[in-house]
């Protein structure tokens, strides 16, 4: 089982499940239930995998590529790029003052 860098905030207690989930994921190739633990991820959190590291400093896509898995890349680099646009869009219209779209 892969140890996950414990100063990351999905490796606290709580998660650490959810970051071992992720690695092992991406070990056996498990797209589908990769992509069900992402989406139940709050936003915060799904911006913030992209700096999660397991025990020996390899990041998400560190371990995507390891284990020659291009879809899984794909797949977190497409996710991360969304959520993160998201997150971005919310922060500006919190700082702005602007109604928020609830689409």
């Amino acid at each position: 089982m892969v140890g996950i860098v414990e100063k990351h905030p999905l490796a606290n207690a709580a998660n650490s499940g959810d970051a071992r989930n992720i690695y092992q994921c991406i070990q056996t190739f498990d797209i589908n239930h990769l992509t069900l633990i992402l989406s139940k991820l709050d936003l915060r959190k799904s911006v913030e995998i992209v700096n999660m590291q397991d025990e020996a400093g390899y990041t998400l896509l560190h371990s995507a590529a390891y284990y020659n898995t291009f879809k899984i890349a794909d797949y977190i680099i497409t996710f991360f790029k969304r959520r993160f646009a998201t997150y971005l869009k919310q922060r500006y219209l919190k700082r702005h003052n602007l109604p928020r779209n609830t689409q």
